[in-house]
């Protein structure tokens, strides 16, 4: 979905809305929940052959439970599983434990996102064709420790990132050997102007890479990856499920390379959006982003710049069964970038889509 510059050379602390508790007793629970769909693409996603339109279906399984440990203290475990398009293969989405700590705040350690994932989560509204301009959108990380608190429209959240082999970094298609990081956002909602609260929220993150096998070749002069790091912005206005929705997220991720070179993405996301009574939503959004390299000279190479309009429309027949239609259409880009081309498949695309979340 997203090409940044190394491609070109909400935490989830709690189980899905849906999920059943099989057992309730003395202080002690258990969740289970998940979810089933298969979603037509049109031909220009390549979801199966060269520009071919294919239905893929996709399953996934969570389990959840928590404890109380004291009158202070619960602690809390989760874990959710992806199951691939017809492949003998579940992957990890989330596993964690945590301590919730009540009015306090909680406390997570294992598989999970960073502290970001609340800035940028503003504009993820779309089913496959926006997040144009979040480079953490779909990063969940090993090795993660994170405190959040989220009370009296404050939220404030900071995260540490251990070593950790084959792990997601800002959203490239390579995964990355991660040798430590960091992360830090904030936040206040304000809870009733006009139409429903508003939230701006404001975020950190830094990755250093290992030095091994993690490094990557990037750019003309064979640079390695040393460290990178993001920085979010956002505000939101109303809810998604009911009323008029509004939202705006700003990204500045930058690359550090061996020989002094620098790799810049920055990227902007415009999301407007109403919820009807009848369990109709519909969104529309506007979304740029521009990357860039910077050689060990100071030449700074000519921007790729990417622009598309994701439209969308949800039909929630109940708390259980859901039906989508999404679309995306070029919103114009620059179609060369250091002597080669990237947007030969920027052209208008669509899916559709049926879910059924227990």
């Amino acid at each position: 979905m997203k090409k940044t510059v190394l491609g070109i050379a909400v935490i989830t602390s709690s189980l899905c809305a849906q999920a059943a508790t099989v057992y309730d007793k003395d202080g002690t629970s258990l969740d289970l929940g998940g979810r089933v769909q298969s979603v037509l693409y049109s031909n220009k996603h390549n979801k199966a052959g060269n520009n071919d339109s294919s239905i893929e279906n996709t399953a996934r399984f969570s389990v959840g439970g928590k404890t109380k440990l004291n009158d202070y203290i619960s602690g809390f475990g989760f874990a959710e599983w992806d199951m691939e398009d017809g492949k003998n293969e579940v992957t990890a989405r989330e596993q964690y434990v945590g301590a919730d700590f009540n009015d306090y705040g909680k406390l997570y350690a294992g598989k999970t996102y960073d502290a970001v994932k609340h800035v940028i989560e503003a504009t993820d509204v779309f089913e496959d064709d926006g997040c144009l301009a979040q480079p953490e959108s779909d990063d969940f990380r090993n090795g993660t420790l994170k405190y959040e608190y989220d009370n009296h429209g404050i939220y404030a959240s900071a995260s540490l990132q251990t070593a950790a082999d084959n792990q997601p970094v800002y959203g490239e298609d390579e995964k990355m050997n991660v040798d430590s990081g960091f992360a830090l956002s904030a936040g206040y909602t304000f809870d009733d102007v006009l139409f429903g609260p508003l939230s701006f929220n404001l975020g950190y993150s830094y990755i250093r890479l290992q030095n091994d096998e993690g490094y990557r070749p990037q750019g003309p002069y064979d640079n390695y990856v040393d460290n990178g790091r993001n920085i979010a912005a956002s505000v939101a206005w109303g809810s998604t499920d009911s009323g008029p929705y509004l939202a705006a997220l700003y990204t500045d991720k930058k690359w550090n390379f061996s020989a002094n070179s620098y790799g810049y993405t920055k990227g902007y996301e415009l999301v407007a959006g109403y919820g009807f009574d009848n369990g109709i939503s519909a969104f529309i959004g506007f979304e740029s982003s521009y990357n860039t390299v910077k050689d060990s000279t100071g030449y700074k190479y000519p921007n790729l710049i990417t622009r598309t309009v994701p439209v969308y429309v949800n039909y929630s027949a109940n708390e259980n069964f859901n039906i989508w239609a999404e679309a995306r259409f070029a919103g114009g880009s620059t179609p060369k970038f250091m002597n080669a081309y990237y947007h030969n498949d920027m052209g208008s695309l669509f899916s559709v889509g049926a879910r059924y979340t227990f």
